[in-house]
């Protein structure tokens, strides 16, 4: 085996751990809850001066990041409920129009 085969397939492995760790850090992190509330954010914006500083806001920010994009997806279920089922047919054409804004 050559040295160069030996160094691509650490660098494979190496990256496969380091995409594992990472995936399963955010899941943790997503199921544990916020890492901090919003107060508590917004007094370390105007102090954060370390690097653990910067990844704990970072954190806090991908972690509402996620909460707003699991939102987003309730809202384009419900939309496409109310375009099944609306109650006021002439309004019916508005929908389109509504989801394009979201």
């Amino acid at each position: 085996m050559t040295t160069k085969s030996t160094c691509t397939r650490l660098a494979r492995y190496g990256g496969c751990l380091l995409f594992a760790t990472l995936t399963v850090g955010l899941a943790f992190a997503a199921e544990s809850g916020p890492p901090m509330s919003k107060s508590e954010a917004k007094a370390l914006i105007g102090n954060a001066s370390t690097p653990a500083d910067h990844h704990r806001l970072a954190a806090y920010f991908t972690y509402k990041a996620s909460e707003m994009d699991a939102e987003a997806v309730e809202h384009e279920e419900l939309a496409a409920e109310y375009a099944k089922k609306s109650l006021h047919p002439a309004k019916h054409s508005d929908v389109p129009w509504y989801r394009s804004a979201l």
